[in-house]
């Protein structure tokens, strides 16, 4: 009798059935990714470069999922400035409201990449958010 007094007070101490259908409703996760280039112009490459062999690209993947949202961005340059950085994060939380919070962006650290004018990779880099 007392392990049955015990069961049926974990029973009722427990969840009811009718509470786990009233679970918060699940939010849709969505998953978005984009690819820009992003290759400096002929003017903007050091003299030393004769071409372009391969272009140098942004890539994004945002995810939502309802309440927030995050973007994971990677650019083919040798490293990340804090000029550019300060740049794209206030730039995508104004634009797409995305808080620099929830964004990575880093490098793919490219040797092969020129040292450029980071200012001139804020728009790529931007773009490529907004279309992930």
């Amino acid at each position: 009798m007392k392990h049955f007094l015990v069961f049926v007070s974990l029973l009722l101490a427990g969840p009811r059935p009718g509470s786990w259908a009233q679970a918060s409703p699940a939010r849709a996760l969505r998953v978005g990714a984009a690819k820009v280039e992003a290759t400096p112009s002929a003017t903007e490459r050091p003299s030393s470069f004769t071409g372009v062999l391969d272009p140098l690209y942004a890539r994004a993947i945002v995810v939502r999922n309802g309440a927030a949202t995050v973007a994971l961005v990677s650019v083919d340059v040798i490293a990340i400035l804090e000029a550019l950085w300060q740049s794209v994060s206030s730039r995508v939380e104004r634009e797409l409201k995305i808080p620099a919070t929830s964004l990575l962006l880093t490098a793919t650290h490219s040797h092969s990449a020129p040292c450029v004018r980071y200012a001139s990779l804020a728009d790529p880099v931007v773009a490529v958010v907004k279309l992930a």
